[in-house]
């Protein structure tokens, strides 16, 4: 419970700090997407990026891999699915948008919720905590995500078609919230402090979808919310002291780096290119790392 708190701490000032940010230096910070791609470079690559860098320790927890030949096919099979959805991306990037949406919601809800043993509302949580990062910017910022989306290949007239869908399910949030609300004030049993950490993470989501640009929300979401929890909670489950996780996060932290040295240094005009490229292989990253949290999850 410590660490869930340190993370709605963490959470809550980064959010309130670049709020002021925002305020101030938006035109120096965050006018376009270059500057606010280079101001979260540096939490991006960790414990952004990095925060999948367990998924070697978590296949051998899960009984993946038990002999070295088995490590091997193991990283076989997670290129070569990260590979493949990105090719389908290239061919289909209608579909492979619903499929990595869909798949988002999931994992960011399972990964984030605080309510594992409330059988009665964690179903419920799951669904709250992983839509707001997606339904949110359609209703607030939908010009903004039409042009992130248009980016991706994404044809425009299938996000006229799909965003009515979307658009509307933000209202299924509400009565969503008010179950669980109502859920936590009947059950004395759940703990004073388990409760004020839900309700804080879940307004502050709120204010910071609703406030920024999608791509400044997401990057506060995505570094000092959801990755620095499954870092914290890998840490727990594989037994691993902090500075063995910081190692571990260390090969994955290079690569990435020297693959964004060589995207800058060898893309002209990478404004609008380096964001294609970086989402694209992100999300496709996330394929298998969100498919491997999800049996890590069944197996505990």
């Amino acid at each position: 419970m410590i660490n869930n708190l340190l993370v709605t701490y963490i959470f809550v000032l980064s959010t309130i700090s670049i709020f002021f940010l925002n305020f101030f230096f938006k035109d120096v910070l965050f006018s376009n997407y270059t500057n606010q791609f280079i101001f979260f470079l540096l939490p991006l690559i960790w414990p952004g990026v990095a925060h999948g860098s367990l998924d070697y320790e978590v296949g051998k927890k899960i009984g993946l891999i038990k002999k070295n030949y088995q490590s091997i096919l193991f990283f076989m099979a997670y290129v070569s699915i990260a590979v493949s959805f990105s090719i389908f991306w290239f061919f289909l990037p209608n579909i492979s948008l619903l499929i990595f949406l869909t798949f988002s919601i999931f994992h960011f809800g399972s990964s984030d919720q605080v309510f594992f043993i409330e059988k009665k509302i964690q179903f419920f949580e799951i669904i709250l905590r992983g839509s707001i990062p997606i339904l949110i910017p359609i209703f607030f910022h939908k010009e903004k995500v039409y042009e992130i989306f248009e980016l991706l290949f994404v044809d425009y007239l299938f996000l006229e078609k799909i965003f009515p869908f979307f658009y509307y399910c933000n209202f299924l949030l509400i009565p969503i919230f008010f179950y669980i609300l109502f859920f936590l004030v009947k059950n004395n049993h759940i703990s004073i402090q388990k409760k004020s950490i839900f309700l804080t993470e879940i307004f502050f989501m709120i204010f910071c979808f609703v406030l920024f640009d999608p791509l400044i929300s997401f990057s506060i979401y995505f570094c000092f919310l959801h990755s620095i929890r499954h870092l914290i909670n890998e840490k727990d489950n594989l037994k691993l002291s902090t500075l063995k996780v910081i190692s571990k996060t260390l090969p994955l932290t290079f690569l990435t780096i020297i693959s964004l040295f060589f995207i800058f240094l060898f893309i002209e005009n990478y404004e609008y290119k380096f964001i294609s490229i970086l989402f694209i292989s992100l999300a496709s990253l996330t394929i298998p790392h969100m498919y491997l949290v999800s049996l890590s999850r069944k197996s505990q």
